[in-house]
């Protein structure tokens, strides 16, 4: 690699939770502790945050993606006809990809559904 490309950083597995799954987790009766994204907890915060806050976390540790994953149980602790459709995935998806600072390469591979925060190459 030439001294003149930079080395990316890629944070792998970072946890989210999206509102849809601690509502579906809500209905199961689910227990709603701070580790699985339910309250005001600091962890609790981080795992809800796909904005301003994680981006600039990312910023001051020198990450330059992060591939997001459902935290854990994901879906798996839910039986299939409470598992929720992700209508809320795709609509948190789209924000980031009008708001983020994305390359246009990465705005159009979040906008086609893809989760995650591009590690520079698409396809």
């Amino acid at each position: 690699m030439p001294m003149s490309e930079k080395l990316r950083i890629v944070g792998l597995e970072e946890h989210v939770v999206l509102p849809v799954l601690l509502d579906a987790w809500a209905k199961a009766g689910v227990p709603q502790i701070p580790q699985l994204g339910f309250g005001d907890a600091p962890i609790a915060r981080r795992l809800r945050d796909v904005g301003e806050q994680r981006l600039a976390d990312m910023d001051d540790q020198g990450v330059d993606v992060a591939v997001l994953s459902l935290a854990t149980s994901g879906v798996q602790n839910l039986k299939p006809a409470d598992a929720p459709e992700f209508d809320g995935l795709y609509a948190t998806a789209e924000r980031l990809r009008v708001q983020a600072p994305f390359t246009d390469v990465e705005k159009a591979a979040i906008g086609s559904g893809n989760w995650e925060r591009l590690t520079g190459h698409a396809g």
